[in-house]
């Protein structure tokens, strides 16, 4: 729980933070990815009672609540969860996969040749064309994430290669497990991902942002299913505020996007995203820091990109500086990469315009990915000489993802609104 016992009017800088997906706007689209990619995925590989296996949404969010917040990352743990359990069960039964030499097959094969891939796939559907449901839950509360393992598909890699220890051919699934684990941020490097996005985009819009050829026709659910849930009065006040110095408003979100404003980049490869969710709020014009710009931050600096997101802290670094100097996304980017990986002084950077204020950082999220972060970076900075402090308002009506919230919010609210509402934003 985080202590702030001080009146919201005693401070002389406020800093508000949204996130994107739960908070903004409703991902229903993202919700329905999942399974519906999943759904593919599962067809590819011959099962046939595939309902009965697709995850809940209580399970989704019981994933989200133990920091599993990023779509990408839970479509292929979950799709990797199947085939752990495919290969479990086959070695109990003692079904084998045909004798071909799959594992050289895979280790030679590239996401790019999506033929070859499939094919390797399909041979899946000779040992069994129905699986044990997998255990959702479980996974999740294996998979919370922690200091030493922050990023989740390297968290599952983990524990499913200690599952298929025992495994005939385990080398093999084991090699098909990291064409979907491996670089799920990049549809150039995960199957999963890349035909996730292919759905959520639509065909045309696949085709234009990746340049690759599109699996699935027709519209994405990006177009035909997200609903808004800031409201337009809300929007208007938090307008209203940043007009006023003392007042900074940004947007903080996982959400792919396109690269930053002002690098001089091509747009290919970057899905604007985020930007599609703020033009439907009313909110584009708020500094935005998203996925886009830590994957091009890390071609900067040779880093992956999942190493620099939430629930890393140098995005949540980038997100602060963005917003206080009103859009210089290079800038924040660059100085938080030299904050975060290269302990650099923050009083040295744009940062310092806030250290002798007294500054609180409100930030609404409906995952803790997005706050442990924040703590961090809040702490460091008090441990500069800063006078900031957090106040992390949760978002969320799901049971888990309440609970988990709980443990670092002072309260939970239902919606976004309501949230904003009860910190008296315009004293």
């Amino acid at each position: 729980m985080v202590d702030n016992t001080r009146a919201y009017s005693t401070f002389q800088r406020r800093i508000f933070l949204f996130d994107v997906d739960g908070v903004i706007v409703n991902p229903i689209a993202y919700r329905l990815g999942i399974t519906r990619t999943l759904t593919e995925l599962c067809k590819k590989i011959g099962l046939t009672d595939i309902p009965s296996i697709l995850p809940t949404e209580a399970e989704v969010s019981a994933m989200e609540s133990q920091g599993v917040h990023d779509v990408w990352d839970m479509t292929n743990i979950m799709f990797c969860d199947i085939l752990t359990t495919i290969a479990v069960q086959s070695y109990v039964t003692q079904d084998h996969l045909p004798a071909r030499d799959v594992s050289g097959r895979l280790a030679g094969s590239k996401v790019q040749n999506s033929d070859e891939i499939d094919e390797v796939l399909s041979l899946l559907s000779s040992v069994h064309t129905s699986t044990m449901r997998p255990d959702y839950m479980t996974l999740a509360k294996e998979m919370a994430v922690n200091d030493t393992h922050s990023h989740p598909p390297d968290i599952a890699l983990q524990l499913f290669s200690q599952k298929l220890l025992p495994v005939n051919q385990s080398s093999y699934w084991l090699e098909l497990l990291k064409r979907f684990l491996i670089g799920t941020r990049s549809v150039y490097s995960s199957l999963g991902t890349r035909l996730f996005q292919n759905i959520i985009l639509g065909s045309s819009n696949f085709e234009r942002t990746y340049e690759l050829k599109s699996a699935c026709e027709g519209a994405g659910l990006l177009e035909t299913e997200d609903k808004t849930l800031i409201s337009k009065e809300t929007v208007d006040k938090l307008k209203e505020l940043s007009r006023d110095a003392a007042n900074s408003v940004g947007v903080y979100t996982a959400r792919p996007s396109l690269p930053p404003t002002h690098a001089k980049v091509s747009s290919v490869g970057y899905s604007p995203e985020a930007e599609i969710a703020l033009d439907n709020a009313g909110m584009r014009s708020f500094p935005l820091i998203a996925m886009g710009m830590m994957e091009w931050l890390a071609k900067e600096h040779g880093q992956r990109t999942e190493d620099l997101t939430k629930p890393n802290s140098t995005q949540a670094v980038a997100a602060l500086i963005n917003t206080i100097t009103q859009g210089q996304d290079v800038l924040a980017l660059h100085e938080a990469y030299a904050i975060d990986k290269q302990e650099k002084d923050p009083g040295t950077t744009s940062l310092s315009t806030i250290k002798e204020a007294d500054t609180v950082i409100y930030v609404f999220e409906d995952t803790i990915s997005g706050i442990v972060p924040l703590l961090k970076t809040t702490e460091l900075l008090q441990s500069r000489g800063f006078n900031i402090k957090l106040e992390p308002l949760g978002i969320a009506n799901e049971q888990s993802k309440r609970i988990a919230l709980e443990q670092y919010c002072q309260q939970v609210f239902s919606n976004v609104n309501d949230a904003f509402a009860s910190i008296n934003p315009c004293q």
